[in-house]
């Protein structure tokens, strides 16, 4: 789980707080999830630090990180802290219940790209090897290259996780109800036309969006379908 660097931070009422909390807590002994959020962040902005630019924190977005839970700044005090029970639970089940799903994805696809690359730095030490035996510069670009590979990996991922946070939410509808997951989605619509609007709008790629976006997640709740299909069509297993 990526580090959550605070941009725009707003502190909400302690009650509630504790009441979402407390929301988050019964879901994780619903779903058997032992790593429960303790602590509550009303963000404007996240980011992964570094070079990295921050991003808006979507209005419908709930990002959990082991004992944190990171809401977005703008909708504090707009929803019922019952009403944040879909997104909280359809974020468990993404970062729980599909972690397996996630990571093997990832690590196929980062051992397909591992064989070009280590061809590649082979070729390298074998070059630089000549004039520098201490290898240090091989190491500094081995290194780079997995990183670089890495990075890579999780960019053009981003499709298949989408469609996977997808499958999380009609999972999660199954918990909540889809009749109330939609009613909770189609009122932050209401209530932030104009931030649903900008983060429709955003990236040159909707395809590599970091999530996907509220009226995706609005008709991929109203469309007919399996409730546990993946995203490669496979039936994923109802328990975690």
């Amino acid at each position: 789980m990526r580090r959550l660097q605070s941009v725009t931070r707003v502190e909400g009422p302690t009650g509630e707080n504790e009441k979402i909390l407390e929301v988050a807590r019964q879901l994780c002994l619903l779903l058997d999830i032992s790593l429960v959020p303790r602590k509550l962040v009303w963000q404007e902005w996240a980011g992964t630090g570094g070079k990295t630019p921050p991003r808006t924190v979507d209005s419908d977005e709930c990002t959990i990180g082991g004992p944190l839970m990171l809401l977005p700044a703008r909708m504090k005090g707009k929803l019922e802290p019952e009403e944040w029970k879909p997104l909280i639970v359809s974020e468990l089940i993404f970062r729980y219940q599909l972690g397996k799903e996630r990571s093997r994805y990832l690590g196929k696809r980062f051992l397909v790209g591992l064989i070009p690359v280590s061809i590649a730095d082979f070729q390298i030490y074998r070059t630089v090897n000549q004039y520098d035996p201490s290898l240090i510069f091989t190491a500094i670009v081995v290194i780079a290259s997995i990183v670089s590979l890495l990075a890579l990996v999780v960019y053009i991922s981003r499709p298949y996780l989408n469609k996977l946070r997808l499958v999380a939410d009609k999972r999660a509808a199954e918990i909540v109800t889809r009749e109330e997951f939609l009613r909770v989605l189609t009122k932050i619509r209401t209530l932030e036309p104009d931030s649903v609007r900008i983060t429709e709008d955003r990236g040159c790629g909707k395809q590599h969006r970091v999530k996907p976006s509220l009226i995706d997640r609005i008709a991929n709740l109203s469309s007919a379908g399996g409730l546990n299909q993946s995203p490669d069509n496979k039936q994923l297993p109802l328990g975690s």
